[in-house]
């Protein structure tokens, strides 16, 4: 959740609304609707920057069609596709 005020309120059996007397229950901004309310502090937690970088010596992988999953795939002709569109 993002950081500041949030109103909830639960359901019950589809219809009826249910304030929790676990959270405080406040009016909903200037109406009267009564909701509960909780405000979420920001994440101060601090994470540590991590920078990946790749090595000079590694070299790139290769694809390889004969040794793939697409080995019998076979690329489409002006025949096939004219048949297609006919």
């Amino acid at each position: 959740m993002t950081p500041g005020r949030h109103y909830f309120y639960f359901v019950k059996q589809g219809n009826t609304i249910v304030l929790s007397p676990n959270y405080e229950i406040v009016r909903f901004k200037t109406t009267n609707v009564f909701l509960n309310s909780v405000i979420v502090e920001p994440n101060i937690i601090e994470y540590d920057q991590i920078a990946l970088v790749k090595g000079q010596d590694e070299e790139e992988p290769v694809f390889l069609k004969d040794k793939s999953v697409f080995r019998e795939f076979k690329d489409d002709s002006k025949i096939f596709l004219d048949e297609c569109f006919k």
